[in-house]
């Protein structure tokens, strides 16, 4: 898997967690809405979406929901709200560093896609 989205509405601190992300040769798209993410999702193989949980025009879990049943693999960015175990893949609970970030994106680098497994 090598195509990882990161959508939120913050884009300051999303513009800055792309970058980091890219100067360590990770490919990171991001988006600031579920509208946009559902774009581009589609655009290309499943991958890995990293969300936060005020992400506009949807409710992040019904978006994370959505995104696994075509395949995605998914990471919560939370603040306060328990997630539901089934729910996503990961949670990460802010505040974090973005070392904390690449620790939960890392395992899923390594996996073979999941396009069409309806997992």
């Amino acid at each position: 898997m090598s195509r990882v989205i990161l959508a939120a509405a913050d884009r300051d601190l999303l513009s800055a967690y792309t970058l980091w992300l890219r100067a360590r040769g990770i490919t990171a798209e991001s988006v600031f809405d579920a509208v946009q993410l559902f774009m581009r999702a589609e655009a290309g193989e499943p991958g890995l979406c990293v969300l936060d949980d005020t992400l506009p025009l949807r409710h992040p879990l019904e978006t994370a929901g959505i995104l696994r049943s075509r395949g995605w693999r998914t990471i919560l960015l939370r603040r306060d709200a328990a997630v539901p175990a089934d729910a996503v893949d990961a949670a990460l609970r802010y505040p974090f560093t973005p070392e904390e970030l690449l620790a939960q994106i890392a395992p899923y680098l390594s996996e073979p896609s999941r396009a069409g497994d309806g997992s």
